[in-house]
């Protein structure tokens, strides 16, 4: 539900002002900063839920998703590689290249095996779909693929419905 740093053309941070928008209005309700549960914060998960999979979602109305809330992208990701860890331990994962650092990191700290997979095409400053697809496509079956639904950071290219 997050994003990362949007820059302009100078390299400044530039704020949306959905951003803008969103944070006056948790300013306007004057919470107490009460931390929230271990799993995150229901009503939010909840609507995130909705969100990502539709509110008629069979699954969704049945409660049937599990899910948690993370602090940043970051921890979304080591919660998630921690979870493959215990569940999958002889697991795979693919991770975009590029990606953060931070991301590989997790996989090798974890000790779970990974492999890159193309994404980025710097000549053409877009997607390499093509090499994306070859790389996928070789991959050991069962293998677990890390995808940016959006905002895929740190390129901003995106994969489209086409």
């Amino acid at each position: 539900m997050g994003v990362g740093a949007y820059r302009d053309d100078n390299g400044k941070p530039y704020i949306l002002e959905s951003v803008k928008k969103a944070t006056q209005i948790v300013h306007d309700l004057n919470l107490d900063n009460e931390y929230a549960p271990v799993h995150g914060n229901q009503n939010f998960i909840n609507g995130s839920l909705k969100l990502a999979y539709g509110a008629e979602n069979p699954a969704v109305k049945e409660n049937k998703i599990g899910a948690i809330q993370s602090l940043s992208g970051c921890g979304a990701c080591r919660i998630g590689m921690e979870f493959i860890k215990r569940y999958v331990p002889d697991a795979h994962i693919l991770i975009p290249n590029p990606t953060w650092p931070i991301h590989n990191n997790i996989a090798i700290e974890l000790g779970i095996a990974k492999t890159n997979y193309k994404y980025y095409d710097p000549v053409t400053k877009g997607l390499d779909f093509q090499g994306m697809l070859n790389d996928v496509k070789s991959a050991k079956n069962g293998s677990i693929l890390m995808l940016h639904a959006c905002s895929h950071n740190p390129t901003g290219v995106d994969l489209n419905k086409e």
